[in-house]
């Protein structure tokens, strides 16, 4: 995991779900959960994950995880401007301790990107599984 694709990932995340609502005109409706799940509610979950998708990939910031974020505001969970700065913050606070959890336990954990080497293809291991297990990639993941 880089934190850039986490960064940029929720904050695409939150920016797509709510530019969902925006455009269903969902802003001032209760949440999915109070008001149920309606087809202007489910077209707007998907619209807010098919551009939070096509937006992550063009950035080069895959972050699957930030799907959940989009969903959250897309179903009208959180829908507050301060509530989404929130979500923000913990963000960055969770790469910090990840930064200070792996780095006091003598593991590489990248500042903005993945470095080459000893990361999985597509994966979010901060080590591969062969160095893991002391194998040479046998085994399953």
């Amino acid at each position: 995991m880089a934190a850039r694709n986490t960064l940029i990932g929720h904050a695409v995340g939150i920016l797509c779900g709510y530019a969902s609502l925006w455009l269903m005109g969902l802003t001032e409706r209760p949440s999915a959960m109070v008001e149920g799940v309606h087809l202007q509610r489910v077209f707007c979950a998907a619209l807010s994950l098919e551009m939070t998708g096509a937006l992550t990939t063009l950035l080069d910031a895959s972050h699957p995880r930030a799907g959940a974020t989009t969903l959250i505001i897309a179903l009208g969970i959180i829908t507050q401007p301060y509530h989404l700065l929130i979500i923000v913050i913990s963000v960055v606070v969770l790469l910090l301790q990840a930064f200070a959890i792996n780095r006091l336990a003598g593991l590489d954990f990248p500042i903005w990107a993945p470095r080459s080497g000893g990361y999985i293809e597509g994966g979010d291991c901060a080590t591969s599984p062969s160095s893991v297990r002391g194998t040479h990639g046998s085994g399953t993941r």
